[in-house]
């Protein structure tokens, strides 16, 4: 294989792509302008558009864009895929598409339906989709149906979906965050009392470190670097944890940065490998340390955090050798990143999937909880809590009632404000649905975005539980392996608009708990397409007429966000968007140690730490994304950041290439407990004794194995054999 050739991530690549990408979209002034309009933008959480403009971020500095936000732009601005495409191409020759194929043969115009054994997708209008869609909701049970929704649907759309389910008598409501940081949410609600990020775009400002752990947002949330860039000029420190040395986490040159465009940003002052999984038994390794070194926070610990003697006794009963060892971490670089905690003032712990997708991802979370307490680094300015959420809207959804256990203050106001009964029974999440699917238990299924199928572990399973669904509707842009490989018995897919084509305002939450509001407006491929929420409005006014629900009345999308003012806590401020007055969610930001827990003190948490050194003859397997990827969209083959061109890759340590007698460019193959891949074998700066592969693909042979907790798969660790291909 030609290896791609860059010495540093973003640059002069980042800006030759957006004319690529310009021409994608129909020419790069056209693109421009869609990327400036006042809507928030489509890809990750860092948070960018609204009010202010599409390229403005929360604090309103301006020029804020990114490869992925461009990417998913144009992906959205093609021409629509015609109706003689269908006619003429079988579900057998679409099956032989790869996921990119299919993102890229232009936008979803046409519903289409797929019956038991037919060979190609009919095209049919608009009035039998919705029949169809009403006809098989009603000939269901609501216990054997599921709704699952993606964080590219607006606040509107996931309130009423989610309204719409509960009426319907289900609360098996849920989303694509039981794939990512749902982890994240449980950890910080056990520690802290609430479930995202403790700090502000403003905080990352003013932090003089930040920890990096687990997260690589030089290609997944490119705009975070920025500010990973100005902190390391202005003499702060960066630390990543993260098995593999990405290159733009060493180094990457800003775009919209004349300096940093031309000479390019240092960015990780000290890089730690540990393996994969090592994350736990290293953060309790650091916490011991700080205690044997007599460097806590001890007046922080006693005011302010429960379960305080207990805790430091499990620190004084463990081997921190036998920590470090379980965690691949040298003892010299445990004592500089511990060095470098101490010395800081304002110190932020950030983290992504490398975290959430073990099986202890709650545990992981929490242990990065105590070491933050431990050093007072929670609830003061400049410091505190960041899960990288991916999904630009994925926390907004889960914060208007998307979850399958509603919290009780908002059952309680949904019964006070509108009448609804929410079923006793908590809903099933996100993979129990699928187990539930795959055991025969499910007749129905609504899909709002996303790729639920290709999200999945175990691909081929995944498939075969979708397969036994009898009816499912899909709610989308653009055709994905989804449609083609996780479609029920009987399968819909209804084209709508993307979030900034819609014809009202829309509202989304970023990572840092800021509410915006997207004006919607641009053209969309067909002008008669719907929007979610209007396809959801008809829905309940055809199942349940306007009693107690006034569905009509919520084809406004203001009405809707005045009973999510009135029934979701802590969002009474959303009422007041249409003016323009976009907030943060009221009670998250902690800047004084006054936690939401029911006595105000923060929850120490004692745990048990994995061995995760791979056991002698296997490798542990983590799977990741590309630059040239958002979530399971794959925009690009080709990863120029890690230098392949194509993503049937194995990554592997140039030692562990020579001991086994493997050659750099061979081919092997990968084996896990489920199944065998041959890849290409390529050498990487990865962990010695770990390899790594790209995310969705590697899913065939991820098992499904989950945290007990949160129920997110361990995508991060999987033990595998590799052997030369045959």
């Amino acid at each position: 294989m030609a290896k791609l050739k860059v010495k540093s991530a973003g640059g002069w690549p980042a800006i030759r792509y957006s004319f690529r990408m310009g021409k994608k979209a129909g020419g790069i002034f056209k693109l421009y302008r869609a990327l400036r309009s006042s809507n928030t933008c489509k890809t990750c959480a860092l948070g960018m558009g609204g009010v202010s403009g599409g390229m403005r971020n929360e604090l309103g500095q301006g020029f804020q864009v990114c490869k992925k936000s461009m990417q998913a732009q144009a992906q959205d601005m093609q021409a629509g895929i015609p109706a003689e495409f269908f006619e003429s191409t079988s579900i057998d020759d679409l099956s032989k598409f790869t996921g990119r194929d299919l993102e890229s043969l232009g936008r979803l115009i046409h519903p289409l339906f797929l019956s038991e054994g037919a060979t190609h997708f009919q095209v049919i209008s608009r009035e039998d989709a919705l029949t169809k869609l009403l006809e098989n909701w009603q000939a269901v049970t609501p216990d054997r149906s599921f709704f699952y929704t993606s964080g590219r649907s607006s606040m509107e759309a996931a309130f009423l979906v989610q309204l719409l389910a509960r009426q319907w008598g289900t609360n098996n409501v849920n989303s694509c965050s039981y794939y990512c940081h749902q982890a994240s949410g449980v950890g910080l609600a056990q520690s802290l009392g609430g479930g995202t990020s403790t700090v502000s775009l403003e905080d990352v400002r003013k932090a003089d470190l930040v920890v990096l752990i687990g997260a690589n947002p030089a290609s997944n949330h490119p705009r975070l670097m920025t500010y990973l860039a100005e902190l390391r000029r202005r003499r702060g420190k960066v630390i990543v944890i993260n098995p593999f040395k990405e290159l733009g986490l060493q180094r990457f040159n800003v775009p919209s940065q004349i300096r940093s465009l031309f000479f390019g940003s240092e960015i990780a002052s000290l890089y730690l490998q540990p393996h994969c999984g090592g994350d736990l038994a290293f953060l309790k390794a650091a916490a011991v340390y700080l205690w044997q070194e007599k460097k806590c926070n001890q007046a922080f610990l006693a005011s302010h955090c429960n379960h305080f003697e207990k805790f430091l006794k499990d620190l004084e009963s463990e081997d921190l050798r036998l920590l470090l060892e379980k965690s691949g971490i040298s003892f010299e670089d445990l004592r500089i990143f511990c060095n470098y905690l101490i010395e800081s003032q304002n110190t932020i712990y950030a983290w992504a999937m490398g975290i959430t997708h073990q099986v202890h991802g709650v545990e992981n979370v929490r242990a990065i909880a105590n070491l933050a307490l431990m050093l007072g680094m929670v609830g003061k300015p400049g410091a505190g809590l960041l899960p990288i959420r991916g999904h630009s809207n994925v926390q907004g959804i889960g914060t208007v009632g998307v979850v399958p256990k509603l919290k009780p203050k908002m059952a309680e106001a949904l019964f006070s404000k509108l009448n609804i009964h929410v079923p006793e029974v908590s809903g099933k999440d996100t993979f129990a649905c699928m187990q539930a699917a795959y055991n025969d238990e499910i007749d129905f299924a609504v899909l709002v975005g996303g790729n639920l199928y290709g999200a999945n572990p175990d691909l081929n399973w995944s498939g075969e539980a979708l397969g036994r669904i009898n009816f499912t509707a899909f709610m989308s842009t653009t055709l994905n392996l989804g449609h083609i490989s996780g479609h029920g018995k009987n399968s819909l897919i209804l084209p709508v608009r993307a979030r900034d084509e819609e014809k009202q305002s829309t509202s989304q939450e970023s990572m840092f708990n800021f509410v915006r509001l997207s004006a919607g407006g641009q053209k969309p491929p067909a002008d008669d397409l719907p929007s979610e929420s209007e396809i959801f409005v008809y829905v309940g006014k055809e199942l349940f007429g306007e009693n107690p629900i006034p569905w009509s009345k919520l084809q406004d999308h203001h009405e809707i966000r005045k009973f999510i003012a009135q029934t979701v806590p802590q969002m009474d401020a959303i009422d007041q968007l249409d003016t323009g007055k976009e907030f943060t969610v009221r009670g998250r930001i902690k800047h004084m140690p006054n936690f939401n827990t029911e006595n105000k003190k923060a929850n120490l948490a004692i745990f048990a730490v994995p061995d995760a050194r791979p056991k002698s003859g296997e490798f542990n397997l983590m799977t990741f994304r590309s630059e040239g990827q958002f979530n399971t969209i794959v925009y690009e083959d080709e990863d120029l950041y890690r230098g392949v061109e194509h993503r049937k890759v194995v990554f592997m340590n140039e030692k562990d290439i020579t001991s086994n007698e493997f050659h750099e460019g061979g081919w092997v193959n990968v084996e896990s407990e489920i199944g065998e891949m041959a890849v290409e074998l390529i050498e990487a700066p990865i962990r010695e004794g770990n390899v790594a592969m790209y995310y969705p693909e590697a899913n065939e042979i991820v098992p499904r194995v989950l945290d007990p907790q949160s129920k997110t798969p361990a995508f991060k660790r999987t033990a595998v054999r590799i052997s030369k291909a045959s």
